[in-house]
């Protein structure tokens, strides 16, 4: 009968504590945020085509948004610089000790039992007049399992573990926003080390046409056609053209280096690679924006915020928790004897069990101050997270606008191309048919090439835009 009561009071106790039946300190509710129905820029951007069902919801955690580039080398090298940057693995750190936290935590919430074994040997008997008896020396063995339990009855235990899962998902969403930075700081510096690739081939085939014209006002100042003041012109801007090829032949080779520092390679690891000349790489499709809400909310900044919010509302509930009793369960259950040998005597079982409450008297002042401390602590990351949901917007907003104008630039630049290279044709007939001289038509070669790269620039400058946009909506997005 003893033992059927035993149960009974573990059960009601378990029961307690599994039901929180006199958990304190209320619910988390995730911050409700008021949010625009669109985008400002892009409700009046003429240029995009407002289509929600040309987004989707990246599979993966990052969303690999750079593929959209469609450029297999930046691909690549994105894929080594996750592999293989410091920041990173250092937040992959950071994430498993959090995970460690949390393990830790949720242990608090469930009975802990530990093997125990003692032995003692000691005077039994003392009598401090020394009347003269014979002090007695006893042998004391204990072998045994020794188990306690916190019942959470008030939500203390729980609470600790509620905050510390919050870090961990916050841990979490600090290694993802992390991995965003590493991603858009490589694909920008892929873009602008393609933009100086290309500008320099463009300029060398200029540098090819001044040595021409050079050439030939030489070949007139013998001729007594032009004058020396004529032909120092144009050696002039040789010159400079040849200054030019020199900055950025060094631009294209720090580029290369701080791409092989973000990759954690050994300088000129990647020259093999780079080397061959490619495109400046462009998103083919138009982005589409149309759902804030749905795309700020993938941000890892934002979530990161909301998640050390939680992890504070959680610590004030913890904190308010002290306040009341503590309740614990102790048991023990195995062998006592004085002589060694006989400890595993059946007749040496043993079991005792026993329950003790405690709750603060002495120090209700602090456990108050605790508290009053979590919740000014709930404020600051309250107001954090506000904070980040509404620089998050301008930053989008901002990004869009730098977006769209250099889309539109770039269009501007497309259309200055196309009629250069239509001049250019106009002015190769007319020189195949006589009409003009070989120096007007190298002129109007410089023309088309110098609007070549200003489409490389813009091009470069849209490509960075981009990227700038896709890191301020989170990178967790493709468009379709």
């Amino acid at each position: 009968m003893k033992l059927v009561r035993v149960t009974a009071i573990f059960a009601f106790f378990i029961l307690l504590a599994s039901c929180g039946v006199f958990s304190v300190g209320g619910d988390y509710k995730k911050p409700k945020t008021k949010m625009p129905k669109n985008w400002i820029e892009a409700k009046n951007s003429k240029s995009l085509d407002n289509n929600i069902s040309n987004l989707k919801e990246s599979e993966s955690k990052e969303g690999h948004w750079w593929k959209n580039f469609d450029d297999p080398i930046l691909n690549k090298i994105i894929k080594k610089a996750i592999a293989n940057n410091y920041d990173y693995k250092i937040a992959q750190s950071k994430l498993i000790e959090a995970r460690a936290n949390l393990t830790s935590a949720t242990s608090d919430l469930f009975p802990k039992s530990n093997l125990k074994s003692s032995s003692q040997r000691g005077n039994n008997y003392f009598n401090f007049f020394n009347d003269g008896s014979k002090n007695q020396i006893v042998n004391f063995f204990s072998v045994g399992f020794d188990s306690s339990w916190e019942i959470d009855l008030f939500g203390s235990n729980k609470s600790s573990q509620e905050a510390a899962k919050a870090l961990f998902e916050a841990s979490e969403e600090s290694r993802n926003y992390i991995l965003t930075s590493i991603i858009a700081e490589v694909a920008k510096n892929y873009v602008q080390f393609r933009e100086a690739q290309n500008q320099l081939f463009v300029k060398q085939q200029i540098n090819k046409i001044y040595e021409e014209l050079l050439k030939l006002d030489l070949e007139k100042q013998k001729a007594g056609i032009i004058s020396e003041v004529d032909s120092s012109k144009a050696e002039i801007v040789l010159i400079n053209s040849k200054s030019e090829i020199s900055a950025l032949e060094a631009k294209v080779e720090i580029l290369r280096y701080n791409l092989e520092s973000l990759l954690n390679c050994r300088a000129g690891s990647m020259k093999k690679i780079l080397q061959k000349s490619s495109e400046v790489p462009l998103v083919k499709k138009n982005i589409i924006i149309d759902a804030p809400v749905s795309l700020l909310q993938n941000r890892p900044d934002i979530k990161q915020s909301e998640r050390e919010l939680a992890a504070t509302f959680a610590l004030k509930k913890y904190a308010f928790a002290q306040v009341f009793p503590k309740i614990s369960l102790t048991n023990f259950l195995g062998f006592n004897n004085t002589q060694s040998g006989n400890v595993f005597q059946s007749s040496s079982k043993v079991f005792s069990i026993g329950a003790s409450a405690s709750m603060p008297v002495l120090n209700f002042g602090g456990v108050i101050a605790g508290y009053k401390i979590s919740k000014e602590r709930e404020k600051r990351a309250f107001l954090t997270y506000k904070n980040k949901v509404n620089n998050a917007i301008v930053e989008v907003e901002s990004a869009m606008i730098d977006f769209l104008k250099e889309d539109e630039n770039l269009v501007l630049k497309i259309n200055e191309l196309q009629i250069n290279q239509k001049v250019l044709d106009l002015k190769l007939a007319k020189y195949q048919s006589g009409l003009i001289s070989n120096s007007e038509y190298l002129k109007s070669q410089i023309d088309f090439l110098n609007s070549e790269e200003k489409f490389i620039s813009s091009s470069a400058s849209l490509s960075i835009k981009t990227i700038a946009l896709y890191k301020s909506l989170g990178g967790s997005w493709i468009a379709n």
